[in-house]
């Protein structure tokens, strides 16, 4: 399929592609003044569409897709890059990434992405949950290439293993100097990523030598009630959401889904009779667990149960040790026989429905739709943004008070009860300037999450991001899903911009961060709690 581009010179007059965003900078400082409008800064863009999505109601999808050269960047030689001759000979092209928007649309005509966008129609969050994904951007002289034989034991990779690897080529570092051949973006947060700035301050960007491919990989499930439409023109049908079918354990200690919740049963991955489900819903001859495995019914297509990397050992005390809370606390999520749902019984193209339901066959077709940011002609100053990837992967699990809960009120059952979930994790970072900081953190339990140095015995909070929850208003803006969230990021850079100035982590620099989540009448069979970071490797001046 050929993918229609859109790519403007200068300022757009609509401004960024999902209005206007909330930034924070520093302690815990949100709604700073600064322009997170890519366009007015003079910043050229594209947009890109993936091919299409088609998708049964409760099935996960995970696709990857790949958008050719021809629908994202002129010729390789079009634009003179920050190194465009050497002694060594002329060099290949660049491009700046300085930023990226990102929707989910129905497109019409169907079949024609990018030809005609001003008939897009953005798919509501609670119609198709995106989880996370993955993207990168390759060029001239770089492959995403495909791993033939993935290990099952590396959950590395968001919970799964390693599938695909980027391959430089030959001749790279001849023809690009010190400009990278690829680019991977990392803040693929996930619902919460429409109305979440992602963007660098003035003078940082991704740099990458002739670019030709963007790369995508999503996860995605499918929630939209069949009764209320599928089609562009049922985007105004059951606006407030309205439940459909859900398997017996969607139910699992989630008092929350009942008749009025904003939230699907299936958008936290339940186990169901399909796959994985407790014997306490289906019983022993389900066979859905078994040994310590998670088995098809009747025992079939059985793969091992692995807590690993969420239940990790425990932080030993050490300053700049890692370790988590999970597997010290008996958090059910960490054991076989108690885990309730999340990505090990959300397989790809898995239907989270019990096996006597019927997702029906009406499909919800919609593409991804990517807006990059750019410069061409890089300033002397612009620094290339490393992406170190400093994961801090914590996971919870709800089946009735989970461990780690604290409780205020008249609980459980009084209406003053209030109980929030805390998770604290360690780990340590090394030489580097804070410039980006997002959290990964989903509907319906995330309060927020911070983010903490320790290096001199007195903890230091550098970030501090809260969950902002749509009101539903959705004639007004079409984001303000009832119930779902945006997290404004952190950002470090120059006063000019309003920014607190870079923050620089020398060797080995302990770390912790802390998330706190709802579960009082939200209970969860899964939580992400991750950092989605960018720095630059040297002390940054404001």
């Amino acid at each position: 399929m050929k993918l229609a581009l859109a790519l403007a010179t200068g300022a757009a007059a609509s401004g960024n592609m999902n209005g206007p965003y909330t930034v924070s900078s520093g302690a815990g400082k949100t709604g700073v003044a600064f322009n997170s409008d890519y366009a007015s800064k003079g910043h050229e863009y594209f947009d890109v569409y993936s091919p299409e999505l088609a998708t049964q109601y409760a099935r996960r999808r995970r696709a990857a897709a790949t958008i050719p050269r021809d629908a994202i960047a002129a010729d390789h030689g079009e634009h003179p890059g920050p190194a465009a001759s050497s002694d060594s000979g002329p060099r290949a092209a660049s491009q700046a990434i300085t930023g990226y928007e990102m929707d989910m649309v129905m497109v019409s005509p169907l079949n024609a992405p990018g030809q005609h966008p001003e008939n897009d129609v953005s798919v509501p969050i609670n119609w198709a949950y995106n989880h996370h994904y993955e993207a990168w951007m390759t060029g001239k002289y770089s492959e995403l290439r495909k791993i033939e034989h993935p290990d099952p034991a590396d959950l590395t990779f968001h919970g799964s293993p390693k599938t695909l690897e980027l391959v430089e080529a030959d001749g790279a570092r001849d023809a690009l100097g010190d400009v990278p051949s690829s680019q991977w973006f990392s803040e693929g947060n996930g619902g919460e990523s429409r109305k979440s700035f992602h963007g660098y301050p003035d003078g940082y960007a991704q740099l990458i030598g002739s670019p030709d491919a963007w790369h995508i990989e999503p996860m995605q499930i499918d929630t939209r009630n069949r009764e209320c439409g599928v089609r562009p023109e049922d985007v105004g049908n059951c606006t407030k959401f309205e439940a459909w079918l859900e398997p017996k354990q969607a139910r699992s200690g989630r008092s929350h889904l009942k008749a009025g919740s904003p939230y699907s049963g299936v958008l936290e991955c339940p186990c169901t009779s399909r796959y994985g489900g407790s014997v306490e819903y289906y019983g022993e001859a389900a066979g859905t667990k078994a040994g310590g495995a998670l088995c098809e019914a009747g025992g079939k297509n059985c793969h091992q149960f692995n807590a690993t990397p969420r239940c990790a050992a425990p932080w030993n005390g050490e300053p700049a040790a890692s370790g988590g809370e999970l597997l010290a606390m008996g958090n059910p999520t960490c054991a076989s026989a108690t885990y309730a749902g999340g990505l090990q019984c959300c397989g790809h193209k898995r239907i989270l429905l019990d096996a006597d339901q019927d997702p029906g066959p009406d499909l919800l077709r919609y593409h991804m739709k990517r807006r990059a940011a750019s410069l061409f002609a890089l300033v002397a100053e612009t620094d290339l943004l490393g992406m170190p990837g400093w994961p801090i992967s914590t996971s919870s699990a709800d089946l009735h008070l989970t461990p780690g809960t604290s409780c205020v009120g008249d609980c459980p059952g009084g209406p003053d009860c209030e109980c929030e979930h805390t998770i604290t994790s360690h780990f340590s970072m090394s030489n580097a300037s804070m410039i980006y900081a997002g959290g990964h953190c989903h509907a319906p339990a995330c309060i927020s999450i911070e983010l903490y140095k320790n290096d001199t015995g007195t903890p230091e909070l550098l970030c501090r991001q809260v969950s902002v929850y749509g009101e539903g208003d959705v004639a007004a803006d079409k984001f303000d899903e009832v119930g779902y969230v945006a997290l404004p990021p952190c950002l470090w850079g120059s006063k000019d911009e309003g920014l607190e100035p870079p923050v620089f982590l020398g060797e080995d620099t302990p770390m912790f961060s802390i998330t706190h989540t709802w579960n009082t009448y939200v209970g969860h069979t899964g939580q992400m709690a991750s950092w989605q970071m960018r720095g630059v490797p040297f002390a940054a001046t404001a």
